[in-house]
């Protein structure tokens, strides 16, 4: 059989339950402090990866650029291309219509 718990008297209880709140209250301003260390911890390591990446991210880079930027460039040199040929064309095209307008109308007139 049990022994039945003796009555605390309400000092005892009251001492109990401090006791127990600033157990808990001291484990959770530890967890508390365990968080900021973590964080600052953290912060830190991003800081250091960012800076490294700024000192050396460089080095990895094709000087030349990237595959898209050389197709970018490639493509508006070829707009580039397209446009003055077209004008090519039809510089070309009103020159001859007025060569021919000027032959047909020497030998008609």
């Amino acid at each position: 059989m049990r022994k039945p718990k003796p009555k605390q008297s309400e000092t005892d209880a009251f001492i109990a339950d401090w006791v127990y709140w600033d157990v808990a209250d001291a484990r959770v301003n530890g967890l508390i402090e365990l968080c900021k260390r973590v964080e600052e911890e953290r912060n830190a390591a991003q800081e250091a990866f960012r800076q490294a990446n700024r000192d050396f991210g460089c080095e990895g880079r094709d000087p030349y650029g990237t595959i898209w930027d050389y197709a970018a460039k490639l493509q508006e040199e070829n707009k580039a291309l397209k446009d003055e040929r077209e004008g090519i064309v039809k510089a070309a095209t009103r020159r001859r219509s007025e060569r021919e307008g000027i032959g047909q109308g020497e030998g008609r007139g």
